[in-house]
């Protein structure tokens, strides 16, 4: 299932159409569609194998698709060479010219193209202050950290002006505390250019905090287009959710179809001796299998002991463990039926001295949760 919430305004900057492409018996990509708004920063996320990198290389004109066009601007690029096309990309890799210094590594499409000398290190000094290296135009390429070569390739990309930027998880060399600064980074630099960019990523920490829509995409499809906000709290298949963040799927089915309300519908599921109240989008049938997935987030949790409010939904279990994580505690819960339930809450006291084998029960609102029937 894919659910695009739809483009910006405007003639998309690329376009794809019925990719397909296959090493083999196997098919890494089974008829995409696609399209990317002029501006955007758009992720295409997924695990190994998905074909993410496979649809990057083939709209930069590294691979060919067997099937399906690539239009940028609405030109159909399908057979044009990546050397000829209005775009550029950025590999894991940097692959940085170590003969030569920062400066002619940025310049060095513009050398070829025989720009003047006074140009090129105009356009050079631009890069420069738009990644935050100005004086290092001298300085080898051996002599820069990770982060710094990252910028220096990301200069080097965009000194040319390309209208669209391919990314191929270039930060996955660096360690984790440089990676989650150089989020920020490329989004202030993808504001500041105004160039579309188009990010290959297995990591949903790169995807969520980046991105102006997420591509997810699994066994060469796509399962669901959105927002950030979108694909985490509406997910709209069970892959989506499980791999977008940490969720708690409850099997069972439908039991009961209610009255429409705000917009939705109120769903009774049967999981296991407990009715779960969950919002839908329309209408399903009694009977139909069916999984309530909802947030750790979005549950509380307390000793069963103790005195709680009358709860829409409430499952009752025994405490397995709980780590405290800073801002946190992460609790893990056999529910009454054997299921595993993790849970997540604020860092309070009565949390805090809670211990192994406690009988609690979690509690949540009927108005969260999603329910998946597929």
């Amino acid at each position: 299932m894919v659910e695009d919430q739809g483009l910006t305004a405007g003639f998309p900057a690329v376009s794809v159409r019925g990719l397909r492409r296959s090493f083999g018996a196997i098919q890494a990509l089974r008829g995409v569609d696609l399209d990317v708004a002029a501006g955007e920063f758009v992720s295409i996320l997924g695990p190994s194998g998905c074909g993410k990198t496979t649809l990057l290389r083939i709209i930069g004109g590294f691979e060919f698709a067997d099937e399906g066009r690539v239009l940028v601007d609405g030109n159909d690029l399908s057979g044009v060479p990546a050397h000829k096309r209005p775009v550029n990309t950025v590999f894991q890799r940097y692959a940085l010219f170590p003969h030569k210094t920062v400066g002619e590594n940025i310049g060095f499409a513009l050398w070829v193209a025989r720009h003047k000398k006074a140009d090129i290190k105009a356009r050079v000094s631009e890069m420069l202050r738009l990644v935050r290296l100005e004086g290092y135009e001298d300085r080898a390429p051996s002599k820069l950290s990770g982060g710094q070569a990252q910028r220096v390739a990301l200069a080097r990309a965009l000194v040319s002006h390309p209208k669209v930027l391919l990314l191929d998880e270039p930060l996955a060399a660096l360690d984790l505390k440089l990676r989650q600064a150089m989020h920020f980074e490329l989004r202030r630099i993808q504001a500041a250019v105004g160039s579309t960019f188009i990010y290959v990523t297995h990591d949903q920490e790169e995807a969520l905090t980046m991105s102006d829509r997420i591509v997810l995409m699994n066994g060469g499809q796509i399962e669901q287009i959105g927002s950030p906000i979108q694909v985490y709290s509406n997910p709209a298949t069970r892959f989506v959710s499980e791999f977008i963040g940490e969720v708690n799927l409850l099997a069972g089915e439908v039991a009961v179809v209610g009255d429409e309300r705000d917009g939705s519908v109120s769903i009774g599921v049967q999981s296991g001796n407990t009715k779960i109240v969950v919002p839908h989008g329309s209408t399903v049938d009694v009977g139909t299998p069916a999984w309530t997935s909802v947030r750790p987030e979005q549950m509380s949790i307390a000793p069963l002991s103790t005195l709680l409010p009358a709860a829409t939904n409430r499952l009752e279990g025994v405490l397995e463990s709980s780590v405290f994580l800073g801002a946190f505690i992460r609790h893990l819960v056999r529910l009454r039926d054997g299921q595993m339930v993790v849970v997540q809450s604020g860092v309070q006291g009565q949390f805090l001295t809670m211990q192994p084998s406690t009988e609690v029960a979690i509690d949540w609102s009927d108005s969260v949760g999603v329910l998946l029937c597929e």
